[in-house]
Parts: C-alpha cells; structure tokens; sequence
C-alpha cells in the first residue's frame, strides 16, 4: 500500500496587452492618467458587472460605480478625522514611506541554518489615536499606514459604504487603507478577484501581469514576505494607472500592484475568493505520496522525482526553468555567497509506481484550469511547501539550491 504524507499547510491565459478605450467596453468620458505602454482597458460600470470583468481577466479601470450612491463619496480627511475622533487605529509606522507586508510566522522565520531569510519588520506597528494618525498624514516621515477590515478599523464609518453586492462574487471582505502622502505598498499580488474604491485623494496602481513574476523575483513562499515582489514595479517601468475618487480599478487574482499616493488619501476595496484560491485549497489537501518515515536517503530523491515530474504535468516540457527558478529567482538573491550543505545521495526507490504516477496526475488536474502564469507561480509554491513538509524548516533551502537545482534526477522519466 502507498503511504502519504499529507499537507497541512495553511497557504492557500494571462492578458500580454491591455487594450485601450473602444467600441467593445465603452468610449470613456474621463480620460485615465496612463503612462507609456499599452493603456488599461477601460469601461463605463453601468456596461458590465464583475462577472464580466472575472471572466476578462486583466485590470480596468472603471467609471462610475456602486460607490455614486454611497455617503462615503462627500468624504474629507478633516470629516473622517472628526468622526473617528479618539478612537484607536492599528497603524504601521515607519521611517522611510515604503512598507512591504510582513508576516512574522512564515516557516523560514523559525529556521535558523541562514538568518537572510530570516528577516525582521522594516515598520512598527502599533495603536494611535485617529486624531494622531490624521495629524501625521501630510509630513514628511515618520510614515503611516492602516489597513483593515471597515467594520473593525472604523466602525462609525461602515454604513457610510453602501451595497458591495455587486462588487464581488461569493462572501466579500471590505477594507479601509488610509495612508500618508508619499506612502507606498511594494509591489505584491493577491489571490483574491479584487475592486479597488479611491474616496479620498488618487492612487497610482503600478501593474505587471502575472507573467513577470520571473522578472520581479518573488520571495519565497515560506518568507516572511510571501506575494511579495524582491523588485520595485516603478523601477521596472511597469504600467502605471492613476484611480481617482469617482473611478474603481479592478485587478484579477495574481496581477503584481504596487501602490502610492502623491497626498493623503482614503480608498475601500472589496475582496472575494478566486477560482485559483479555491483550486489550491484542494491541491494542498492532497495526499503527496511520500513516506513520512523515509531516511533522507530516499526521501530526498524521491522529493526530486516528485516535484520534476508534477511540474511536467502541470506546465509541459518546459518546466525546468520555474523548478530551477525556485532557488536563482527566490533564494539566491537572498542568500548571496552562502555556502551550503545539500544531502543528495541516494536513489528514488518507488514501491507503487501506478499509484506513484497516479497520484501525481490527481493533483495536476488540480493546478490545470488557471492560466500557464498562474500556474507557473503556484507550482513553485507548492513545492516549496512539499518540500518543508518532507525535510523541515532548516533544510529546504539547502534541498532546493542543491538537491533539486542541482542535484539527482534533473530530468526524470515520466
């Protein structure tokens, strides 16, 4: 019989040119600030609805929407600081206005083999009085940031943002993000369909499709940045898009944002689960079938074969640059000159091929109806994920930047 080793991991055709105002969205009457590139297709809101828009599957900017209708359109910095009053906000503060995320419990943040993928948070976080954080908005550093859900960040404020129904798809999550001028959010993406409010003050979207996630070299998805981009979007000159109050962007699951402000701002959006987040949930509740009580001797070649052979499946005869990738895009930039210590020996040693290939079959179904891109980032995700559920914390670097770059079975057999 095959054993398994389950998963109990918690993480959960890309548009190459964006096509401008036309007769097939709408002529739009506010003309959009875009730079250089190819324009963001744009579409007066009373022509489509966000199942439209999913099944588009790029950006667009919007004219008009829901918001119209809502109070929270005669917004003010100096209104909403009234109503907040005394009341505490959960803010990051920083010295420089550039925050990127940070989550302290990613798995590479307990492992202690390399403290470069160990990094700590460039920002404090912390609660301040809405008044102090208003205050604080329009200077020159330190730099505030607040994000979260309406209803916990702000309260008094939610019924002032009206009907989201059609907004989204499913169980929606409205957020409130006030930010100080100058403040940017580094370039990331998200899992999620995602329709982005301004209410206060414009935003300017830097976007990059999901292809270019080779280019932006992602952190790993065990870092404490996971979806977040090691390079700027504005520094790669990519496609950049002002939302001004009155306008919605729209941003599919997986396209890189990286956000800014020229002055103070307050913005909502509206978030709802993905067909791809769904289909990862389900890939990472399969069986990957590896014996938990394997000797590194066979459980390491047998990772190898493993992740070589679903990522062939999953992407076609081209998959060694994402799997090599792994380590040359993620790690190594991190890690630099880092000497390491791969244990590569050993053969795969497969008591049940049929039910081997069987099971890596099931679970490229799984990754198969996303778009090659998608899938491409993944994939790599999810490798990085079998391989801390095989060898640990402290060891996937040294598997992934050796063994599996490197090392045995580089090119299996199917």
């Amino acid at each position: 019989m095959l054993m398994v080793l389950c998963l109990l991991a918690t993480s959960i055709a890309v548009q190459a040119a964006l096509g401008s105002c036309d007769a097939a969205v709408g002529s739009c009457d506010a003309a959009a600030d875009v730079s250089w590139r190819p324009s963001i297709a744009q579409m007066r809101w009373a022509e489509t609805s966000i199942e439209r828009l999913i099944e588009l599957d790029m950006p667009v900017l919007l004219q008009g929407g829901p918001m119209d209708r809502w109070p929270a359109r005669a917004w003010t910095l100096a209104g909403v600081a009234a109503r907040m009053g005394a009341s505490d906000v959960l803010v990051r503060r920083a010295a420089t206005p550039a925050f990127r995320y940070f989550s302290p419990d990613r798995p590479l943040s307990q492992q202690e083999t390399y403290p470069q993928l160990s990094p700590t948070k460039a920002y404090e976080e912390g609660h301040v009085s809405a008044r102090r954080l208003f205050a604080s908005l329009q200077t020159d550093g330190p730099y505030y940031y607040a994000s979260g859900r309406l209803d916990r960040v702000a309260p008094m404020l939610a019924a002032d943002v009206g009907n989201v129904s059609a907004l989204h798809v499913g169980d929606p999550e409205t957020s409130l993000w006030i930010a100080g001028a100058g403040v940017v959010a580094l370039g990331h993406y998200d899992t999620s369909y995602n329709v982005y409010v301004p209410l206060v003050g414009d935003k300017i979207f830097y976007l990059e499709p999901p292809a270019a996630h080779r280019r932006l070299g992602l952190y790993p998805a065990l870092h404490a940045h996971y979806r977040q981009s090691q390079r700027s979007l504005a520094a790669q000159h990519a496609l950049r898009v002002v939302v001004r109050p009155g306008q919605m962007l729209y941003l599919p699951p997986y396209w890189f944002h990286e956000v800014t402000q020229e002055a103070a701002s307050i913005a909502v959006n509206v978030w709802s689960e993905s067909d791809a987040f769904h289909a990862m949930e389900a890939v990472f509740a399969a069986p990957v079938p590896l014996e938990p009580a394997w000797p590194l001797t066979r459980m390491v070649p047998a990772l190898t074969l493993f992740s070589h052979r679903l990522a062939r499946a999953v992407l076609g005869p081209g998959h060694l640059p994402v799997v090599h990738g792994i380590c040359r895009e993620r790690y190594l930039p991190l890690l630099g000159n880092s000497t390491m210590s791969p244990v590569c020996s050993g053969h795969a040693e497969i008591d049940d091929e049929a039910g081997f290939a069987s099971r890596i079959a099931a679970t490229a179904e799984l990754f198969l109806p996303a778009p090659l891109a998608v899938r491409e980032i993944n994939l790599a995700n999810y490798i990085e994920h079998v391989a801390l559920a095989a060898l640990g914390a402290d060891a996937v670097s040294d598997y992934l930047c050796g063994c599996l770059l490197h090392g045995i079975n580089e090119n299996p057999g199917a």
